[in-house]
């Protein structure tokens, strides 16, 4: 994972691949998040508790900055 300044990220969330992990600054992962695929995402992002992304290995997830991802 590349990650940038001020980078939270729980440690009961779930990377399959963290080497396809590029994460920007003031980010924050909860608990309970499961990733399956690569994952960009930029500036100022919230990913909240129970979100699961899923795309394998030839899949990517790209979030911009400045937006919270959240389950249900």
């Amino acid at each position: 994972m590349k990650g940038g300044q001020d980078v939270r990220l729980s440690p009961l969330a779930v990377f399959r691949r963290p080497e396809l992990m590029v994460v920007g600054n003031h980010v924050a992962i909860d608990e309970f998040v499961v990733v399956t695929t690569a994952l960009q995402v930029g500036d100022h992002v919230h990913i909240s508790p129970l979100v699961t992304i899923i795309g394998g290995a030839a899949g990517l997830c790209v979030l911009k900055g400045c937006n919270t991802l959240a389950a249900g």
